[in-house]
């Protein structure tokens, strides 16, 4: 797998969605990857969850890959905003740092 970086956005379409489209798209994608293998998960299962066309899924995103690197990018964007963060509130607390983040 390559690494995840602008080869993995979703098509410029999504990005002109108003954001909280976006989200209810991401967030009905993450329950279906978080209940399901990657194997397991249908695109048909998304767009009903989302309540979009599977025609306007294609129009966002390449494919199901395309969704899930997509979603990975988001998580790892987070995670890298949390712990910065976190060393900003805890400058000397190394293992306090580290527990509020597996906490989260």
């Amino acid at each position: 797998m390559k690494d995840l970086g602008v080869d993995y956005l979703p098509k410029q379409t999504f990005f002109k969605l108003i954001k909280e489209k976006q989200e209810h798209i991401i967030n009905a994608a993450i329950s279906e990857f978080s209940n399901l293998s990657f194997n397991e998960v249908k695109i048909s299962d998304i767009v009903n969850k989302a309540k979009i066309p599977r025609s306007s899924f294609y129009d966002y995103f390449e494919d199901k890959t395309d969704l899930y690197r997509y979603i990975i990018l988001i998580i790892k964007e987070e995670k890298t905003k949390f712990i910065a963060e976190s060393f900003e509130k805890y400058e000397e607390g190394f293992f306090e740092e580290f527990r509020e983040f597996f906490k989260a």
